[in-house]
């Protein structure tokens, strides 16, 4: 049996003599949800890579996952969406790390990739954002409602004065598949919300970003 074009050439043998029929064209299969086929005349599909997805049959590529979803292998045919009170900060994500808790919240397990991890409400007295793996205690003789999400939220019990002068310096460590530079502006918004900062006092580097420019005065009120 040979090929040729989309028509396929059986030779069949009796006697002492031969007859070649031609029985084409060949069938096409369309690829299958989570696969794709980019060429024209394709001898196999492709499986969707991490991130993208494909919902139907007979498509010529994958889609991205939106925002707040992942794929964490390979033939996807729907994303999935990233555990409750947390979020992705690009689309096409490969892994269920890329998902950060949202502040106030904090991470049950420190992989993010086990099917059992979720967003924990931070603790009264503490306070936890995408900043910190853990929650992070409130300075000795402060307070802070549940659900936290900075130090300016502690509060100085009764009988001791406050002092805080709201200098913020923060250094964050960031999953390596994260484009630092392409989500710098998005990432940068996010931090100078939590410092109560402008945007342009945050200044990023490769793998760290700090607030260089926090404003003076008393850290805005927490009622608990």
């Amino acid at each position: 049996m040979s090929s040729s074009g989309v028509y396929t050439t059986f030779t069949i043998e009796y006697g002492q003599g031969s007859a070649e029929l031609i029985a084409g064209p060949s069938p096409c299969i369309a690829c299958t949800a989570g696969t794709f086929a980019k060429e024209v005349q394709a001898s196999a599909c492709a499986e969707c890579v991490g991130g993208t997805y494909a919902s139907s049959a007979g498509l010529t590529a994958c889609a991205a996952c939106d925002i707040g979803t992942y794929t964490a292998g390979k033939g996807a045919q729907t994303c999935v969406a990233c555990p409750a009170n947390s979020n992705n900060s690009a689309p096409g994500s490969g892994t269920r790390n890329d998902c950060t808790c949202s502040f106030g919240y904090v991470r049950s397990t420190p992989d993010f990739s086990l099917p059992t991890s979720e967003c924990l409400p931070c603790n009264p007295n503490f306070y936890c954002s995408p900043l910190y793996s853990t929650m992070v205690p409130c300075p000795a003789n402060t307070r802070s409602p549940a659900l936290s999400s900075r130090q300016d939220q502690c509060r100085c019990v009764a009988g001791y004065r406050c002092t805080y002068t709201r200098d913020v310096s923060l250094h964050v460590d960031f999953p390596d598949s994260l484009d630092l530079p392409a989500q710098a502006g998005a990432i940068q918004s996010t931090l100078a919300a939590a410092a109560g900062v402008p945007a342009s006092a945050v200044t990023y580097s490769s793998k760290r970003i700090i607030v260089v420019a926090p404003p003076p005065g008393p850290p805005p009120s927490a009622e608990f």
